[in-house]
């Protein structure tokens, strides 16, 4: 039984028709049209898709080889850039603890340097070595206050030292004296040890 239709209806399915025609002899067009007809209803045949994919899957799967490899040389390289990190600063502490043996650190003064790398994140035992001398500087030497047997006269060769002739005199009576010369005697050594 034919269908009836009116010439305004055929104009526009020829239009149609004709515009399909035009999209179907461009390739990327029609590969566009296919997709969109595979979108609409995923049973239509698309043999441009199809032979598309089949072009694409060798390529796709040299790609992804491709890609693994890279991956696998990028992962390498960050591995032997993590042991070399790693077996300097190893390599680093080590030297540095050896310094700190040769400079007289005894083994409790190590492991109170160890335990500051630890706590503060120090990778450079000097560097922690000199943290921890800041933060427990040696004790100062007291003062003599007392006195005792101090035999100046065998010391003495210059008269021009007032402090000395006057305990000379006093016959070393004067603990004021005594104390005073022996707090710039103890001053003038510790100043030269510095040096």
């Amino acid at each position: 039984m034919p269908i009836e239709i009116d010439e305004a209806e055929y104009k526009r399915l020829a239009a149609l028709n004709g515009f399909a025609n035009n999209i179907l002899k461009n390739p990327e067009a029609a590969k566009l049209l296919e997709k969109a007809a595979k979108m609409v209803d995923p049973n239509v045949k698309t043999p441009r898709l199809d032979q598309e994919a089949v072009i694409a899957q060798p390529i796709e799967e040299l790609n992804k080889t491709v890609a693994q490899l890279q991956k696998q040389i990028e992962d390498d390289k960050a591995e032997q850039a993590k042991n070399r990190t790693l077996e300097t600063l190893s390599r680093q502490r080590n030297e540095g603890f050896a310094q700190l043996r040769a400079q007289g650190y005894l083994d409790t003064g190590i492991e109170a340097v160890e335990k500051l790398m630890e706590a503060k994140g120090i990778l450079d035992p000097l560097d922690a070595a000199a943290i921890y001398e800041r933060s427990h500087p040696p004790q100062v030497p007291s003062n003599p206050t007392g006195t005792g047997a101090w035999n100046f006269m065998d010391s003495v060769s210059d008269d021009s030292d007032k402090d000395l002739q006057k305990l000379i005199e006093t016959k070393g009576d004067s603990d004021i004296l005594a104390d005073q010369m022996a707090r710039k005697a103890l001053n003038e050594v510790r100043q030269s040890a510095r040096r």
